[in-house]
This record gives structure tokens, C-alpha cells and sequence, in this order.
């Protein structure tokens, strides 16, 4: 875990210190250090960077049914319900909340080219 933080605040510094902006996506669970967030935070706000936080909302029946898709199994994500559930049981999801977002995107109501154009949108209004 200390690797993946590690690479994770690496890659912030220097996309902050190269003035290139990014898109990092994190669903929070318990093996992260809630600090790690502000750390990141602070390595774009160090070079007058911004950042922008956007939360994707889904219900836990439709969280349920996302295991079986097959294409998580060719990124590394959970394929196994039994186990997420096990997991979250265990309180390996718990994560204390983030900042508030620019904007928050129901999964369940719109598609990944949807939510991009909102979020596109939301950027150039702020």
C-alpha cells in the first residue's frame, strides 16, 4: 500500500510541477490514508494548480450487479460479488468523506460519454 500512495502523490507533484492537468479517479476504501487525499491536494495547490473533485453515485443493487460485467476482469477489478460484499461487511469501503464535489454524476442515469460532457461542462462554467 505505501508503493501505491508513493506513486500516487509522485504522479500529482509532477503533473502539477509540469502545469499538466489529469483526471484521477479513486473509489475511497480503508487501505488508503485519508491524508494521502490532502497530500495529493496540496502537491497541485503548491504550483496554483486547481482541483476539482466530481462524485459518481450508484446504488447498491446496481453496485451488486457491476461485478459480473466482464470487462472488469481486464482492468483488475472486483469480478466477485460474494467477495465485495464480504468486504464491505468488513468495512473495507469505509472512508471518511471527501471534499465536496464540483459535481456529482448518477452512473445508473447516464452513460460514460454523458457524464464526460457533464463534466466538461461543469469545468468550463467554474
Amino acid at each position: 500500500m505505501a508503493m501505491r500512495a508513493t506513486i500516487w502523490l509522485a504522479a500529482f507533484h509532477e503533473a502539477a510541477a509540469a502545469g499538466t492537468s489529469f483526471v484521477f479517479t479513486f473509489a475511497p476504501e480503508a487501505t488508503v490514508d485519508p491524508g494521502l487525499i490532502e497530500q495529493m491536494c496540496e502537491a497541485v495547490y503548491s504550483q496554483n494548480g486547481r482541483v476539482h473533485f466530481v462524485e459518481f453515485l450508484c446504488s447498491e443493487s446496481e453496485v451488486l450487479k457491476r461485478p459480473g460485467n466482464e470487462s472488469r476482469g481486464q482492468f483488475g477489478k472486483l469480478v466477485d460479488v460474494d467477495l465485495y460484499v464480504e468486504i464491505a461487511r468488513k468495512g473495507g469501503f469505509s472512508f471518511p468523506p471527501l471534499p465536496e464535489p464540483l459535481l456529482r454524476i448518477d452512473t445508473e442515469r447516464c452513460s460514460a460519454h454523458e457524464a464526460a460532457d457533464q463534466i466538461e461542462s461543469a469545468l468550463a462554467r467554474n
